[in-house]
C-alpha cells in the first residue's frame, strides 16, 4: 500500500515509518523481513528523487538478502569449534576470538527461529568456560543480574559448576547446586557427587549428609545406573542407612525381535576365494558385494600387506576401499574387521600416511559431519607429513568443487591443522577470514562490553566471584518468585 501511495509529498512520512520500524527491528527481525522492508524503502526513496539515499538503503536491503537465513543455519558452529584451536596457538588472542563471538551468537538466536540454532548462547558460554572459568563466572553473574529467568542462563550455570569441579570453594559450590533443585542431568549429578566427595575429604561430614538426602529426594524413582556405584559409596563413607534403587531403564514398547539374520548375511555365502588370485578391482568387488568373513580377515592382511609402493594404482585401492568402509554402518561387523586390519598394517610409511588420511577425509560422525577424527590426521602425519599435507589439501582441490552445505568443514580444517602444528600465523589469519564472512551476515548486533567483563574480573578473588554469583542466584529466584504473587 505504501509503495501504491507515496509521492513526493508523502514520502518524507513514509519514509519516517519505514526507518523507525527497520530501527526497532533491526535486532530481532528475520533478515528476509529486514530486506523486504529496506528494499521497499529504497523505492519510496527513489520516487521522491532522493537516489543516494535510495541507493544506500538498496545496498543495505541486499547485505539483509545476504544475511543469516532464519531456519537451521548452523554456519555459526565454524567459528565456535574452531576457536578453541586458536587459542592453543595464541592463548591471548584466542580469549579475545572467544569473547568477540558473543554478539554472533546472541545475533543467530534472536534472528532465527531457533531450529538448531537456538543453543548457540550456551555453546559459546561453554567454550569461554572452559578457556577462562573467572571471566565466565563474572560474565554469568552479570548476566544473572541483568535479564529474566531463562534456560540458557541455567543450563550455562550447571556446565560452569561442572568447570568449576569443586577445585575454588567447594562450600559455596555446595549451595550453588542446591540452587537447582529439580536438575537430574547425568552431568550435573556427576559433578554434585564429586562435590559431596570433596567435602567428605574435608571433614565436612554434616553439609555432605545433607547434600547427599537432598540429591537423593530428587529421584523418587530410583538413581541411573550410571551414579549408583558412587551413591552407594559416599553413602557408606557418610555411615547413611539408606536404601538406594535403580531407575528402571526397561521400554514396554520397545521391540526384541533378533536381527541377527541380517548381521551375519555375508557370513551365509560359502566362499573359497583367495585373494591372492585377484586382482585389485576384483578384491574390492569382492567385498563391496559379500563383505569380510572373520576367516578372510589375516588373507586381506596379507593382501594390503603385499603394496610395496605408493602408486596410482595402490591409491585407488585404498581410497576405493576405505571409502566403502565408512559407506557401512558404524555397527556393520564387515567394516569393524576392515578397520582391524588397517589397525594392524606395519608397511611402507607413505603408504600408511595416505591409508589415514583417507580415512580422515572419508569418515563422518554420527551426524554425518565430515573430518572430526582429528587422530586419524595426527597418525597420518606421523607416518609422513609430506605425503599427509600433500593428499590433504588434494582432497579439497578434487573434491570440494561444487558448493554443498555438507562441505562447510572450515572449523575441523582449523583444528585438523592445529593438532600438526601448521604454520599457527596462517590458521588465525584463516580463522578471521572466517569471521569476517560470518560477521557480515549476522548485522544487528547487540553490543558486548567484553573489555568491561574482562577488567572485572581481575577486581575480585575467585571465591569472592563465587560469592557474588551465589547472591545473584538467590536475587534471581526471589526477583521470579515475585512476579508471581
Amino acid at each position: 500500500l505504501f509503495l501504491e501511495v507515496a509521492n513526493e509529498s508523502n514520502s518524507e512520512v513514509i519514509s519516517n515509518i519505514f526507518e523507525n520500524r527497520i530501527d526497532d527491528e533491526d535486532k530481532h527481525r528475520f533478515y528476509s523481513y529486514l530486506a523486504d522492508y529496506s528494499l521497499k524503502h529504497a523505492i519510496i526513496l527513489s520516487k521522491s528523487g532522493r537516489i543516494e539515499e535510495a541507493q544506500i538503503e538498496f545496498r543495505r536491503g541486499v547485505e539483509y538478502l545476504l544475511s543469516y537465513s532464519f531456519r537451521k543455519d548452523r554456519t555459526l558452529s565454524r567459528l565456535i569449534d574452531s576457536v578453541e584451536s586458536i587459542c592453543r596457538i595464541d592463548s591471548d588472542i584466542g580469549l579475545q576470538s572467544i569473547l568477540r563471538l558473543k554478539p554472533l551468537a546472541d545475533a543467530v538466536v534472536y534472528h532465527t527461529d531457533g531450529r538448531s540454532t537456538k543453543t548457540y548462547q550456551r555453546e559459546w558460554f561453554e567454550v569461554l568456560a572452559r578457556t577462562d572459568r573467572d571471566i565466565a563466572l563474572t560474565h554469568l553473574s552479570h548476566e544473572l543480574v541483568h535479564f529474566n529467568n531463562h534456560w540458557i542462563l541455567e543450563e550455562s550455570f550447571d556446565y560452569l559448576l561442572e568447570i568449576l569441579n569443586s577445585e575454588v570453594e567447594p562450600v559455596i559450590e555446595n549451595t550453588l547446586f542446591k540452587t537447582r533443585p529439580n536438575n537430574v542431568g547425568s552431568d550435573s549429578i556427576k559433578s554434585y557427587l564429586n562435590n559431596i566427595g570433596v567435602l567428605i575429604s574435608n571433614e565436612d561430614i554434616i553439609l555432605a549428609r545433607q547434600s547427599m538426602r537432598e540429591l537423593l529426594n530428587r529421584f523418587p524413582n530410583g538413581v541411573y545406573v550410571e551414579h549408583y556405584d558412587r551413591i552407594k559409596e559416599l553413602c557408606e563413607s557418610l555411615d547413611l542407612n539408606i536404601e538406594v534403587q535403580i531407575k528402571s531403564e526397561i521400554n514396554p514398547n520397545r521391540n526384541y525381535r533378533s536381527n541377527s539374520d541380517n548381521k551375519t548375511r555375508y557370513d551365509n555365502h560359502v566362499r573359497n576365494t583367495s585373494f591372492d588370485a585377484m586382482s585389485n578391482e576384483e578384491v574390492l568387488d569382492y567385498i563391496v558385494t559379500f563383505g569380510i568373513k572373520e576367516s578372510e580377515v589375516q588373507g586381506l592382511y596379507y593382501y594390503m600387506h603385499s603394496i610395496q609402493e605408493l602408486t596410482v594404482e595402490s591409491r585407488m585401492f585404498i581410497s576405493n576401499l576405505i571409502k566403502h568402509i565408512y559407506e557401512r554402518m558404524s555397527d556393520d561387523k564387515n567394516r569393524e574387521r576392515l578397520l582391524r586390519v588397517i589397525d594392524k598394517l606395519s608397511i611402507d610409511s607413505t603408504i600408511m600416511a595416505y591409508i589415514y588420511v583417507s580415512m580422515f577425509m572419508n569418515h563422518k560422525d554420527g551426524w554425518y559431519r565430515r573430518l572430526t577424527q582429528t587422530e586419524y590426521f595426527v597418525k597420518a602425519v606421523e607416518y609422513d607429513k609430506e605425503v599427509a599435507e600433500q593428499y590433504f589439501f588434494d582432497y579439497f582441490y578434487n573434491n570440494f568443487y561444487s558448493v554443498d552445505y555438507s562441505l562447510s568443514v572450515g572449523d575441523e580444517i582449523i583444528n585438523a591443522l592445529t593438532a600438526i602444528e601448521f604454520d599457527g600465523a596462517s590458521i588465525i589469519r584463516y580463522w578471521e577470514s572466517l569471521f569476517e564472512i560470518i560477521n557480515f551476515r549476522l548485522s544487528g548486533q547487540y553490543d558486548y562490553n567484553w573489555r568491561e567483563i574482562t577488567k572485572l574480573s581481575k577486581n575480585f578473588t575467585s571465591a569472592e566471584k563465587l560469592m557474588f554469583l551465589l547472591l545473584t542466584r538467590l536475587k534471581y529466584g526471589e526477583a521470579n518468585r515475585y512476579k508471581w504473587i
